[in-house]
């Protein structure tokens, strides 16, 4: 071990440097004293006190010490300094940050008078170098009540408010919302925490650099006339799934973690297609209207059949594939809930018009164009009342949009798979 201290004895944490920087414990938590007054982060400052307690290196790089000038010891980039209550012994522990190794963010350390050059790994290492912001108070929001979200991606505008104790969505038509997934979603907005405050007063690069200079999306909670919370969405990190972050008020661009930056993208209306259900044993044909070479399945009996191809060979587990995929469908989001303008989509002239006879009557979806860069594309239901637009999920698209040939193959699968919800 490196260090061994109680973490909960620790009083303050000094850094002398590249950036000065100086926290202090108080009756109420951790603050910020140095270069500004202002509130740290006590979960941030907590979960470093445990991990420096029981530090333990990534690897040794030397024993003894000697050549520090190698190691960037010589001339610490960081003196960190960790101060301890009144009856501890030692009072404090001294860790001296050297420079990175190779080209990634572990870095050489000395800690007090110990003559092993350390390796701190990756995550501790930036910490401990980073720049105040690392360390402030990440509590973005925090609100008990709210009856009103509305959502703005793109050209779509819902509008969701709670009626008579039930969330409903209210704009732009009339429709129900999914109660449990909504109120999971609220209750994380309430309490609205960044996993890493990023830039602070970012300027029209960084904006752009982050994808909020054209945000994928905008939350508002409100609570009557009060507005509680406006949160612009952008852009995925660079390797992961978090996406970066605004309050639109504020100045400060900061990442959400994975859970919320999937439930800010997500679908609060019920995601079934079909209306009522889809069986899919009471299908008796497929018509798929492709603009080339449209083709039609028909059941007869127990097996499934090309019309007017009676040579043509049908593989039984891709027909059956496609059937489940149509009696489960379900959409990925809408793009617009209402009155859409279809040409937008590629749904002015459908990519395919698919047909399904059933016992009791004909279905139909239009699939459209691929949606921006993924795979999924765009679709509707013409005949359901309703003028609105969805997403499918390239894992739909693949088991729904087959020509003749596939129908005589294997199913193939998408590579992707579609998110749990």
């Amino acid at each position: 071990d490196l260090l061994k201290f109680d973490s909960t004895a620790a009083t303050a944490f000094q850094r002398k440097g590249t950036y000065v920087l100086e926290v202090v414990k108080s009756d109420k938590g951790w603050d910020l004293i140095k270069p500004v007054k202002e509130k740290a982060d006590d979960q941030v400052m907590q979960q470093l006190f445990e991990q420096l307690g029981s530090l333990r290196a990534q690897r040794i790089a030397a024993y003894p010490a000697q050549d520090l000038q190698s190691f960037g010891l010589e001339k610490p980039l960081a003196l960190v300094t960790i101060q301890l209550k009144g009856d501890q012994k030692p009072k404090e522990h001294i860790i001296k940050l050297g420079k990175s190794v190779g080209k990634g963010s572990e870095r050489f350390a000395l800690v007090d008078e110990a003559k092993v050059v350390a390796v701190l790994p990756a995550s501790l290492a930036e910490l401990l170098a980073g720049t105040p912001l690392a360390f402030r108070d990440r509590t973005l929001a925090h609100f008990q009540d709210a009856d009103c979200l509305q959502l703005d991606r793109g050209p779509r505008h819902a509008v969701f408010r709670k009626v008579d104790g039930s969330w409903k969505l209210t704009e732009p038509l009339q429709g129900d919302a999914e109660q449990d997934l909504l109120e999971d979603f609220l209750n994380r907005l309430s309490r609205l925490r960044a996993a890493a405050l990023i830039v602070e007063k970012p300027d029209a690069d960084a904006l752009k650099k982050y994808g909020l200079d054209r945000p994928e999306a905008q939350w508002r909670v409100q609570s009557g006339d009060k507005e509680r919370l406006n949160l612009l969405i952008g852009a995925k990190e660079p390797k992961g799934e978090r996406r970066y972050a605004k309050l639109a008020k504020a100045d400060l661009v900061f990442l959400l973690d994975s859970p919320l930056s999937q439930k800010v993208l997500d679908e609060y209306r019920p995601r079934n297609v079909w209306t009522p259900s889809l069986d899919a044993v009471e299908i008796e044909s497929l018509n798929y209207r492709y603009a080339r070479a449209p083709f039609l399945l028909e059941k007869a009996g127990s097996t499934w059949q090309v019309v007017g191809k009676p040579d043509a060979k049908l593989n039984t587990a891709t027909v059956e594939d496609t059937l489940a995929a149509l009696a489960n469908l379900k959409l990925s989001r809408y793009a617009v809930d209402k009155d859409a303008n279809l040409a937008l989509f590629g749904l002015d002239k459908p990519e395919l018009i698919l047909e399904i006879t059933t016992r009791s009557g004909k279905r139909v979806l239009h699939i459209g164009n691929v949606e921006g860069s993924s795979k999924g594309r765009y679709a509707r239901v013409p005949d359901n009342g309703s003028s609105g637009v969805f997403v499918l999920d390239e894992e739909t698209c693949v088991r729904l949009l087959r020509d003749l040939s596939a129908f005589g193959r294997p199913p193939a699968r998408s590579t992707v798979q579609p998110v749990a919800r």
